[in-house]
């Protein structure tokens, strides 16, 4: 599946294990135990309310 996003020069989706969703094509969609859950609408993702770097680094340092 890699191969073919990566010869239509498309960005293959990402798992995020701290929201427990699959970002997409600035889309975001909940992930159960059973997989991506396609019942409900994907989210648009803010970039302006994600998380910066030093406070990625901050929660993996300290846990805050």
């Amino acid at each position: 599946m890699q191969e073919t996003f990566r010869a239509g020069n498309i960005t293959p989706p990402l798992y995020n294990p701290d929201l427990r969703t699959v970002d997409w094509d600035n889309r975001r969609r909940p992930v159960t135990e059973r997989g991506t859950d396609f019942t409900e609408e994907p989210s648009v993702i803010n970039p302006s309310l994600e998380l910066g770097v030093f406070a990625k680094i901050s929660k993996k340092l300290f846990g805050a």
